[in-house]
């Protein structure tokens, strides 16, 4: 495309009425200026198969649908209502749990030590939405939290109304007091998540954990979401981290000889994600 640059144009490439006074002409409308704009937007209409009908004045505004208008993101664990921007005519939304916390150490006496499995990462799940989608609730699930000595608390359950749902995953394991040698499977596995008309998953599940001597332990990795992995495991006798990721579960705590309890790390909080189109 260009811009007009016939008899009687602007410098800038412009219109002018001209001025029969002064003996400025117009500007001379060109028939490749004519053509070059209709083609560029009849190129539109194709691109959006859209066929062009004589008369009507939508054409253009049809083949315009469908492109992206705004993202809403709800982060914060709590309850809202979705309010569409102006326009919207379709949504896609994303919707992941919480990440569930991983599992704590107890104390020990002499000789035992204590381990825990990573948490349970959040489901996922997603849909494309043509109606119905105005209005709705959206819960963001809260991360899971780590209680010290203990299992780690499960992640909350995200959802968009009752269209998406996603649960969150599963705290971690605790083992022990227990002997050098000893292993713990992995966190439970997940619970995929329903309603999602393009996707429906489950998060991944803590990693084992084990310990090998009273100095030597090894707390389970917190399962990965689908925006990430989960909380690594700890140093002896220190607290894990939370998750990185939202929806990434907690990792393992350990704990060697005559010690303390000690809390997982905890889960990563819930998303819901909702893609606004024209």
């Amino acid at each position: 495309m260009h811009r007009i640059d016939g008899p009687g144009a602007t410098v800038d490439n412009k219109f002018t009425e001209g001025d029969p006074v002064g003996g400025v002409p117009a500007t001379v409308v060109t028939d490749d200026w004519l053509n070059d704009v209709q083609e560029n937007i009849m190129a539109v209409l194709v691109a959006a198969g859209v066929t062009p009908t004589k008369g009507r004045s939508a054409d253009l505004l049809d083949s315009l649908k469908g492109r992206l208008i705004g993202v809403q993101k709800f982060a914060t664990a709590g309850t809202f209502t979705y309010t569409p921007t102006p326009g919207t005519t379709s949504v896609v939304v994303e919707v992941l749990g919480g990440g569930g916390a991983g599992g704590g150490a107890a104390a020990t006496s002499a000789g035992a030590m204590s381990i825990g499995t990573g948490g349970t990462g959040g489901a996922y799940g997603v849909s494309r939405l043509t109606s119905g989608f105005s209005g709705q609730t959206v819960t963001v699930g809260a991360a899971g939290a780590p209680i010290s000595g203990t299992n780690g608390g499960s992640g909350g359950t995200s959802s968009f109304g009752s269209l998406i749902i996603a649960p969150g995953g599963s705290g971690g394991q605790r083992f022990g007091p227990t002997t050098p040698g000893a292993a713990g499977g992995g966190g439970a596995a997940g619970s995929p998540s329903s309603g999602g008309n393009i996707r429906n998953s489950a998060g991944a599940p803590g990693g084992i954990c084990i310990s090998v001597s009273t100095t030597i332990q090894f707390g389970g990795i917190g399962g990965s979401s689908f925006y990430g992995g989960g909380g690594t495991t700890n140093t002896t006798g220190v607290a894990p981290g939370s998750a990185p990721s939202p929806g990434g579960g907690g990792g393992g705590a350990s704990q060697g000889a005559s010690a303390g309890a000690l809390p997982g790390g905890s889960g990563g909080p819930g998303l819901v994600t909702i893609w606004e189109y024209a």
